[in-house]
């Protein structure tokens, strides 16, 4: 299965190419770099459906609560928390047998309520941490 790299941008009027965001640019760089000057190559667009992925809310109530909640019960910082959950919930094995752990930004909408739902499960099960549901807290 051959490698496709993606790449985030955003369309521009001013511009006949998108603008495409920096932490992308850099891997874009990366991947021209693999190929000699005059390469042809493919580059492929697509439009991202934002009302699929995670919603601002639910990244809100990740990172506000849950990941607040946890950290501080648990003695870790949000980013460690964070690493920690992902890891434990969104790990899984690749086709050649690796470990690998999603981001939650690929995650839509459904599949972070899940994600959330299954930590909120947890934290109350095995660690006796009662998270609040989104609508439970401001």
């Amino acid at each position: 299965m051959p490698i496709i790299p993606k790449f985030r941008a955003i369309t521009t009027r001013e511009e006949t190419w998108p603008e495409v965001y920096d932490a992308d640019m850099f891997k874009l760089s990366k991947w021209m770099d693999c190929f000699k000057e005059g390469t042809h190559v493919f580059v492929t667009i697509r439009k991202i459906e934002h009302k699929q992925m995670r919603s601002i809310v639910q990244n809100n109530y990740y990172w506000g609560v849950v990941l607040k909640i946890l950290a501080e019960e648990i003695g870790y910082d949000r980013d460690e928390m964070h690493d920690a959950l992902k890891y434990k919930f969104l790990r899984y094995e690749n086709v050649q047998g690796l470990p690998t752990v999603l981001s939650t930004t690929q995650l839509k909408t459904h599949e972070m309520e899940e994600y959330l739902q299954r930590i909120r499960r947890w934290a109350a099960v095995d660690m006796g941490i009662v998270i609040p549901k989104p609508r439970e807290v401001d």
